[in-house]
């Protein structure tokens, strides 16, 4: 299956707004993110996981499909993705510099809106 990275974007925007000590369960980000397939979502937050992004509990069938997931945080490094790709003109310029050289990896989309934002912010000065 294909990595949807906005579809990895708008999940963790989600989950960030989850307040402290709560949990996330599917039907409410299945909910939220109506734009994207149920599928998408349960393979972005498998991604996630495997990623090191968020914490979660998945359950999978015997089949490998999701079964049931619970999110309880985003993690350090899943927090510094979100805060790199937080600002849609950002991303848009990130995956366009991205699909120029032909990647959409997650690593690489970060180093992007990274240099992105760090020219921003040398602009300023």
């Amino acid at each position: 299956m294909k990595l949807n990275v906005d579809c990895i974007r708008a999940v963790l925007l989600e989950i960030e707004k989850i307040p402290y000590g709560q949990n996330l369960r599917p039907k409410t980000l299945y909910s939220s993110l109506e734009t994207f397939a149920e599928e998408d979502i349960n393979y972005s937050i498998i991604k996630l996981k495997e990623a090191g992004f968020i914490d979660a509990v998945i359950v999978e069938s015997d089949d490998g499909f999701i079964f049931r997931f619970l999110v309880n945080d985003i993690t350090w490094d899943g927090h510094q993705f979100l805060n790199n790709v937080r600002e849609a003109s950002v991303w848009e310029k990130a995956k366009e510099k991205c699909r120029k050289i032909g990647s959409l990896s997650i690593p690489i989309l970060s180093d992007a809106a990274s240099a992105i934002l760090s020219s921003l912010i040398t602009s300023q000065f």
